[in-house]
């Protein structure tokens, strides 16, 4: 798996509202982020960007390989087309599909003012 490229895997733009997915690798392991803004970004979080971002650290990458049914080279490409087969498809809907197969992730979510950081319960 190429490490330490930070690449645009998807984006939208609908009704004044723009969405950006991007992932990279490293040693901490794969990190997929996705930021919004906009006027529903704004009316939800009270600040003009929002970005939630999940880290799937290396212990737990084949799990996610195999419940995106891929291997750990593939889960890049993987995560890619969970975006794009469902445009609607959002952070939160990978979240819940790796925790309805048990996957744990670190997950950090911020904007301007305020943040939040859920290190994932199995790997501390």
């Amino acid at each position: 798996m190429e490490t330490g490229n930070i690449r645009t895997i998807f984006t939208s733009t609908s009704c004044e509202e723009s969405r950006e997915v991007r992932l990279w690798s490293d040693g901490e392991g794969i990190t997929i982020e996705e930021r919004t803004e906009g006027q529903l970004t704004a009316a939800i979080y009270h600040e003009p960007f929002h970005v939630q971002r999940m880290l799937v650290k290396p212990l737990c990458i084949a799990g996610a390989a195999y419940i995106l049914g891929t291997d750990p080279e593939g889960l890049p490409r993987a995560i890619q087309r969970f975006f794009e087969i469902e445009p609607c498809r959002q952070l939160v809907d990978l979240m819940d599909y790796l925790d309805m197969n048990d996957i744990p992730y670190d997950y950090h979510a911020f904007g301007e003012r305020e943040g939040c950081f859920r290190p994932s319960q199995h790997l501390r």
